[in-house]
């Protein structure tokens, strides 16, 4: 690890600690933004999901692509992204029969999503980390989600040519196939999907029936408990609705058509809790549309309201994730889609005048290590430390203060570290306490130094 440390020692500035005080902290940004860029050629990108890793999957478009010796305009074609670590892989063969999709990750890096095979009806497929795909299954088929224990969530074509839903596993052979086929739905429901599936094998989704007020089938939000049994979340509502998202506790998000046209200006947001009540999320100020796509076991849930996106808790409210970046970074942020546990969050947005997908990091703490010494050395070192990697450098203002005199550092952090050594000249030794200040993203931090260390002081 390469650590930059500029020095600047001021031996005749007079500054005591009685009279020293860290100029005021300006308001921090809540979120770094990350770029996740683009497949080659493309211009436009989504995020769709992540996992506590902060591996992210999602869509691009391609720009012109040589092919049997021919170049190809494929700018309205989408192909299945996983981004790890500042690079975006795509995921579909190289052969261009197939496109994949993916839809969810899981923590051990296995993808699932929709495979379409040129004039062959779309099939699920699941991808583990190494990079070997299971085997689609023999019928059509989609995949929605996919939890901790590798069960797969979301519908196929059975018997009839109808659809069900259904949760996969696969099988000692590499197989998808049904491990419940199919859910049981309640009556007047049928077909569906589960579009979130939590580790207790508890999914949420939605289910078809019949609306008399709309005069055609309608989607109805549901969840499905541990025995399969599927339940309507709006008993005896017509109007449209789905589930997007459930936590370990149970806790359920989506949207519903308040006003009845099907029409997504009318959908709300809502949180179902784990007792069942019902409760509406607010829209962004001067909006009037919101849907709620994803939550996590905080209890934190985003989507997006009037074409922002929004981050809702319960102590705040609807936030507009784009008061919570620096208001420099040139993003606009359209939709969030996905949170994991640690509070990263992807989606997408506008830079530069096009549609990018972007990862949002809650933004590093950092704190100070000391070294621990006899009080006779003539420096002061230690470790800065951030409390999660960063995507791009930090750097951090660090003062050493004594009875008469300073010593300014630059701690350099590289990114994707969490640490950085310094060790700067002690200031003018006196009795009285030393302290040192260091500064990250408008906070300060105030550590002073063990009594140990200043046993000669």
């Amino acid at each position: 690890m390469n650590t930059v440390l500029t020095l600047t020692q001021n031996p005749m500035q007079t500054r005591t600690n009685e009279n020293y005080s860290a100029p005021a902290a300006r308001p921090l940004p809540r979120y770094s933004v990350i770029d996740l860029g683009t497949l080659a050629g493309g211009t436009v990108s989504e995020a769709t999901a992540l996992n506590n890793h902060n591996q992210v999957v999602g869509w691009s478009n391609l720009g012109s692509v040589r092919q049997a010796g021919v170049y190809m305009d494929k700018s309205s074609f989408r192909h299945g992204f996983l981004w790890e670590n500042g690079q975006m892989r795509d995921m579909n063969p190289e052969d261009g029969l197939h496109i994949r999709l993916p839809r969810a990750i899981n923590d051990a890096g296995t993808v699932v999503g929709n495979l379409f095979p040129l004039g062959s009806p779309s099939r699920c497929f699941c991808q583990q980390k190494d990079g070997f795909s299971y085997p689609s299954l023999q019928y059509a088929s989609r995949a929605e989600a996919i939890n901790a224990s590798g069960y797969v969530a979301g519908a196929y074509v059975g018997d009839g040519e109808s659809v069900q839903t259904a949760l996969f596993r696969p099988d000692t052979e590499g197989n998808l196939s049904p491990t419940i086929s199919p859910l049981q739905l309640m009556d007047g429901l049928h077909g569906g999907s589960i579009r979130s599936l939590n580790n207790h094998n508890e999914g949420a989704g939605f289910a078809l029936q019949f609306s008399a007020a709309q005069g055609r089938e309608s989607k109805q939000a549901v969840r499905w408990d541990r025995e399969g049994v599927c339940w309507p979340i709006f008993a005896g509502a017509e109007e449209t609705s789905v589930a997007t998202g459930i936590n370990a506790a149970g806790v359920i998000v989506g949207y519903r058509d308040a006003d009845g046209t099907g029409e997504r200006e009318g959908r709300t947001a809502f949180l179902r809790t784990e007792t069942g009540e019902i409760v509406t999320l607010d829209c962004l100020p001067g909006a009037t549309q919101s849907e709620a796509c994803d939550l996590n076991n905080a209890g934190q849930v985003v989507g997006f309201s009037g074409g922002r996106a929004f981050l809702w808790d319960t102590e705040q409210g609807a936030c507009d994730l784009n008061d919570l970046i620096p208001a420099d970074s040139g993003w606009t942020l359209l939709r969030a889609n996905a949170i994991n546990a640690g509070g990263a969050i992807v989606g997408q947005g506008i830079i530069g005048g096009n549609r990018r997908a972007f990862l949002l990091l809650p933004t590093a703490l950092h704190s100070v290590a000391l070294d621990s010494q006899t009080g006779e050395e003539e420096t002061v070192s230690g470790k800065v430390l951030l409390s999660r990697p960063v995507a791009s450098t930090v750097e951090v203002e660090l003062t050493v203060l004594g009875a008469t005199g300073s010593v300014n550092a630059r701690v350099t952090i590289p990114a994707w570290s969490t640490s950085a050594r310094f060790s700067v000249p002690r200031p003018a030794r006196s009795e009285e306490p030393l302290f040192v200040y260091t500064r990250y993203g408008g906070a300060y931090r105030e550590t002073p130094v063990p009594a140990a260390i200043l046993a000669e002081c």
